[in-house]
């Protein structure tokens, strides 16, 4: 088992093993680790809105749980605030992020560097899927209710090599609003139907800044986040993300965190560069 390290952006919600490509830190914990079983969880979101129906391929799914027995995910919810809004999607295409920093696992820090590819699908029906991978790590899929009130999340399916999770929020959450004027704040929490863990967050926008990707100027806001994870995952994290809105894109973010995954302790602090606002 590797060691979790959990992000969020504006876009994805990453809960994977670890954001760089050369997994050495992974190394040094195999001796003592046990695998996870494969789980199929669902949120509440904690602020209900009424439910739309939702189309076949949205459909709830079954999965393996701890136990063996089946477990029935709930529908896909795409009820969110705003108007669909074509012009606030993300250009469709595949985005390269080079990753730096460390994750300490026990006392020696490990060289987290690598890269992610994050693959966007074209809007279809309001939603519009991403896709992060990393050889690594695995693939965090989520799909995103596209609204000119703003971005919200309405699925998360995470693959790693320590466990697979899937996340189908009552609603789907606010990750953005548009526009993300400075000053602005909110939260939400969530809890698994399984009762083993819970998430909440608390966001705001700090400032507007410019930062320079693939050798241009690049407008952004600065959005702050604190994630605090309990129950079966423990994590405490904040998190700073550039998000650039006329790319509609994570430019970059820095994730500063620890917490403790099957009884092993583990600090984080990873930075990761979009390499370019054009996709490929």
């Amino acid at each position: 088992m590797r060691t979790p390290l959990i992000l969020v952006t504006p876009l994805v919600l990453v809960a994977a093993c670890s954001s760089g490509g050369s997994g050495r830190h992974a190394q040094s914990l195999s001796a003592s680790s046990s695998p996870t079983p494969v789980i199929a969880v669902t949120t509440q979101a904690a602020a209900a809105q009424p439910t739309t129906s939702t189309p076949a391929a949205a459909r709830s799914t079954t999965a393996a749980g701890a136990s063996g027995a089946a477990v029935t995910a709930a529908p896909l919810s795409t009820h969110a605030p705003g108007k669909p809004a074509a012009s606030k999607a993300t250009p469709a295409g595949t985005y390269t992020y080079t990753t730096s920093g460390t994750v300490t696992a026990g006392a020696k820090p490990q060289d987290a560097s690598g890269s992610q590819t994050l693959t966007v699908s074209p809007l279809k029906n309001g939603l519009q899927r991403s896709t992060l991978h990393s050889d690594d790590t695995g693939d965090t899929i989520e799909d995103v209710v596209v609204r000119d009130a703003g971005s919200y999340g309405a699925s998360l399916t995470l693959t790693s090599p320590a466990f697979n999770k899937e996340f189908r929020p009552a609603t789907p959450v606010l990750l953005l609003p548009d526009p993300a004027g400075v000053g602005r704040s909110w939260s939400w929490s969530a809890t698994s139907t399984d009762g083993k863990t819970h998430i909440a967050t608390t966001n705001k926008v700090l400032r507007k800044e410019t930062v320079t990707i693939g050798g241009a100027p690049v407008q952004t806001v600065v959005l702050q986040t604190h994630l605090v994870l309990s129950g079966d995952v423990n994590y405490d994290a904040q998190l700073t993300v550039w998000w650039a809105p006329s790319d509609r894109l994570p430019v970059k973010n820095h994730t500063v965190g620890k917490g403790n995954y099957g009884g092993i302790p583990f600090q984080t602090d990873i930075t990761a560069v979009l390499q370019s606002v054009k996709p490929s």
